[in-house]
């Protein structure tokens, strides 16, 4: 063997001899997903000025070796000849088309001293493919399980996020099972619906899927709400239905007059019923979506509605009080007497309607919680009470107007009884007018529809 040969080989002999048996700890840790490419970094464009030679290595497999200031071209052994690009400028690597098997340690070495070398450890990763979210059970008061699956890749975490806000285990109505890959919402509200986005990721990729979620059926307490509201609708159309028929009907010899009177304590009792259980109704909505000064408005209302009609099942009855007898004959408590039952059907038809609209519409969607009843209830209190002031109104026109027409028929009755001169009664064919007319009933209807 010549000098120069030995030369050669000689440091490449002790480069071997001193770095056999060492343990290489990697100084810097690099990711890299299958079928794309890493930079293994370099000494850097400062340092590669003063060196002679630089050498990369995968293991005990040497990559290439470059010769700084000789116009010999970089040598790259057949390990990855077709997949490497070496920059000489810093003398980094660029690694092409990944794949599972260039996982490991890769070694630098500056002019073949083992004591100036750097270890970097490339980690192969597959990419996450997009993932998918499946659910089961998704009624209320019930619990909702959320899984995410991913159908390629090794995620390193997962997260969830509801409506863009990141979910953590420390929220108390929901909770984290199989290393997150489940989201388990406890006893689910109506306010648990939303879009709820799954993040995964590891160290070469990320990506993410959104489910909107939504809750169906409707709470106990709006259960409840709901029975009561029809319990209330069915008894107000029977108050109103049962009104109009006993005032139609008032004034023929079809229904005697005690018969008329149980009828009339039946539809005020009914009235009571409804009223009742429109009140519990909107206590129990009260209850879910808090007691706003409307809610509080219709439960004052309906207690004076309560009120009113008792005092018109008194008025049906002669009392031994000559004080109260006196109250339930004023003008006002006629009136009172007159309105309040069919005024009373007609709010507890018109709010028992609107409170099941909601509760329906709460079901159907399921992603509303509990609305404010503010913009639906005003108009169920205010429409009816106008219709019915008109329609009252109206008959008390003609009821004035009839009170007139027989108060002329009773003056001139009694003209006529002390003039001996037949006089004509107003209105009446043939002029004439018996001794009785003074006792002309009064117009059929008023008084029977009086409650």
């Amino acid at each position: 063997m010549s000098v120069c040969t030995l030369c050669v080989y000689l440091p490449l002999l002790l480069h071997l001899v001193s770095s056999a048996g060492k343990t290489l700890t990697p100084s810097l840790e690099l990711f890299g997903a299958i079928g794309s490419f890493v930079v293994l970094p370099g000494p850097g464009e400062k340092e590669v000025q003063n060196l002679q030679h630089l050498r990369w290595a995968f293991g005990n497999v040497r990559i290439i070796d470059y010769f700084y200031h000789s116009p010999q071209n970089a040598t790259f052994t057949n390990f990855c000849k077709d997949r490497c690009e070496f920059n000489s400028s810093n003398g980094s690597v660029t690694l092409k088309d990944l794949t599972a098997q260039d996982q490991g340690l890769y070694k630098v070495v500056l002019d073949l001293n083992a004591n100036n070398s750097r270890v970097f450890k490339l980690n192969v990763m597959e990419r996450l493919l997009s993932p998918s979210i499946t659910t089961g059970i998704t009624m209320v008061d019930q619990d909702v399980n959320l899984t995410c699956h991913v159908a390629g890749g090794n995620p390193s975490s997962v997260r969830w996020m509801k409506d863009g806000q990141m979910m953590t285990n420390n929220d108390v109505t929901y909770r984290l099972l199989r290393n997150n890959f489940t989201l388990q919402i406890l006893k689910a509200k109506k306010s648990d619906c939303g879009v709820y986005t799954s993040v995964l990721e590891n160290r070469v990729s990320e990506v993410n899927h959104s489910y909107h979620l939504f809750i169906h059926g409707i709470p106990s307490l709006h259960s409840i709400t709901l029975s009561l509201s029809i319990v209330a609708l069915i008894f107000g159309c029977t108050v109103f239905i049962g009104i109009t028929v006993s005032c139609i009907l008032g004034g023929s010899t079809a229904i005697s007059l005690p018969s008329h009177r149980k009828i009339l304590l039946f539809l005020q009792l009914a009235s009571m019923v409804s009223l009742v259980a429109l009140m519990a109704a909107i206590c129990f909505w009260g209850k879910t979506s808090g007691y706003s000064g409307i809610i509080v408005a219709i439960l004052v209302i309906s207690s004076l509605l309560l009120i009113m009609i008792s005092v018109a099942m008194c008025s049906m009855k002669t009392y031994c009080w000559d004080w109260f007898n006196n109250i339930l004959s004023t003008k006002f408590c006629s009136v009172m007497v007159d309105a309040v039952t069919p005024l009373g059907g007609l709010i507890v038809i018109f709010s028992s309607g609107i409170l099941i609209d909601e509760i329906l519409k709460q079901a159907g969607k399921g992603c509303e919680s509990p609305g404010n009843l503010l913009s639906s209830i005003l108009p169920a209190v205010i429409v009816p009470s106008v219709v019915f002031v008109i329609f009252f109104a109206c008959y008390a026109r003609q009821y004035t107007k009839h009170k007139q027409r027989m108060r002329t028929n009773q003056q001139v009755g009694r003209n006529q009884q002390r003039d001996p001169v037949q006089m004509p009664m107003i209105g009446m064919p043939g002029g004439l007018i018996s001794s009785n007319v003074a006792n002309v009933e009064e117009m059929p209807g008023v008084g029977t529809c009086r409650l």
